[in-house]
Order: C-alpha cells, then sequence, then structure tokens
C-alpha cells in the first residue's frame, strides 16, 4: 500500500482517538500518527540490507516497482502457480511479535507511549491486511506474509526474492 494512503488513514484515526480519549493530548495523537506509517522503516531497511544503498529515493522507487508488479500480477492468470516460489520481503516490524514486544515493554514500565506505537501499528497493519486479502484471493499468496515476522521467515526463506521478476 501506498505511504500515502497510510499517512492519511493513520491521521483520520489518530484524531478519532484523540476525540475519543482526549486524555492521550496531542503528543499521543502525534506519536499513533507517526506509528502508523513509520513501522515501514522495516522497508526501508530491507532495501538497504539488499541493495547496499541508503537512497530513501531509491528504495522508494524500488518498491514502487514492487507495486507495479502486484499489479503486472494481478492481470496475468498465468503467474498463479509461478508467483508462490517468490517472496515479497522480509519485514521485522510487521507481525504480531513486534506488537508483543510493545505490549511487554508497556507491562514493565507502565508508559503509554507503548500502547500508543501499537495502536498506530495496527491501524497499519489492519490497512496492509486488507490489501493482502485481496492479492491472497486472486494468487493464493499467503496473506500473513506480513503479520507474523516468524511465519514469514519459516514458511518463505527458501523462495526467491521477487524483485527477481522485474
Amino acid at each position: 500500500m501506498l505511504p500515502k494512503v497510510h499517512v492519511i488513514i493513520g491521521l483520520l484515526f489518530s484524531i478519532v482517538v484523540y476525540f475519543l480519549f482526549p486524555s492521550i493530548g496531542i503528543l499521543g495523537l502525534l506519536i499513533i500518527f507517526l506509528s502508523s506509517f513509520l513501522i515501514d522503516v522495516d522497508h526501508y531497511i530491507y532495501f538497504v540490507l539488499k541493495k547496499h544503498n541508503l537512497s530513501l529515493i531509491k528504495a522508494y522507487r524500488w518498491f514502487r516497482k514492487h507495486e507495479k508488479l502486484k499489479e503486472l500480477l494481478s492481470k496475468d492468470p498465468s503467474i498463479k502457480q509461478k508467483i508462490k516460489n517468490y517472496h515479497f520481503g522480509f519485514f521485522f516490524l510487521h507481525g504480531i511479535e513486534a506488537i508483543l514486544v510493545l505490549l511487554v515493554l508497556f507491562y514493565f514500565t507502565k508508559s503509554l507511549i507503548f500502547i500508543e506505537v501499537v495502536l498506530g501499528f495496527i491501524i497499519h497493519q489492519i490497512l496492509d491486511f486488507i490489501e493482502l486479502y485481496k492479492f491472497d484471493k486472486q494468487y493464493g499468496v499467503s496473506r500473513y506474509y506480513k503479520m507474523s515476522f516468524l511465519y514469514t521467515w519459516i514458511t518463505q526463506k527458501n523462495k526467491k526474492p521477487v524483485e527477481e521478476l522485474l
């Protein structure tokens, strides 16, 4: 999903949470908002590790190519079997594990910042899940590949990176 969608929905979600729970304050609203799209820093880290390049612009363009590839795949029914041999990346913040770590940190510190980050991560994950659901229906690619880092690592580690199709 494009970053602008995450930013817009994250902002709307943050505002709704703020109006429902004004005690979080502007700082809480800001933390929820920022975490709703900055979770994608793991995409950037993945790019840096794969391409050995620190350019944020090149990382954005590289992932846009991935999006265009998904669009092409959605128009080519013959690719359905082939796509099962590829993975779409490993994103360590996209999964229940990151949320559990944040909840454990909240448990021990009682700092609401961890709950606010969790809320931002969850709204982001819901949006990703909706997009992946559509892709899964068409190609049988697991919609859980960004919902659990460990699941992704175990089920996808022996597959080729999808960028080889670019």
